[in-house]
């Protein structure tokens, strides 16, 4: 998670000014979704999960080993259309 965040924070540093690593993460990631509702962010966050309406353990989200680092990509993803390749943000 630290590299993956680290370039994240890199890579878009004015969206992560006031990112605290100190603090809960997955929180933070997740007030940097904007969508209307805590329903709407609910809604986008399953589509990003599914591959064809249904869930697919082969698919991109499933490569992450935890909430943090699959709601750090979902974000990258959201924000600004990159994936992490295991390495680097890319698009």
């Amino acid at each position: 998670m630290k590299t993956m965040l680290e370039s994240a924070m890199k890579a878009h540093p004015e969206s992560f000014a006031n990112f605290d690593t100190t603090k809960n993460v997955q929180d933070q990631l997740q007030e940097m979704v904007t969508h209307h509702s805590l329903w709407a962010k609910t809604l986008a966050f399953e589509f990003f999960l599914r591959k064809e309406g249904k869930y697919d353990i082969n698919s991109y989200p499933f490569q992450f080993s935890s909430m943090e680092q699959l709601w750090l990509a979902y974000v990258m993803q959201e924000k600004y259309s990159l994936t992490w390749d295991g390495e680097r943000w890319s698009k």
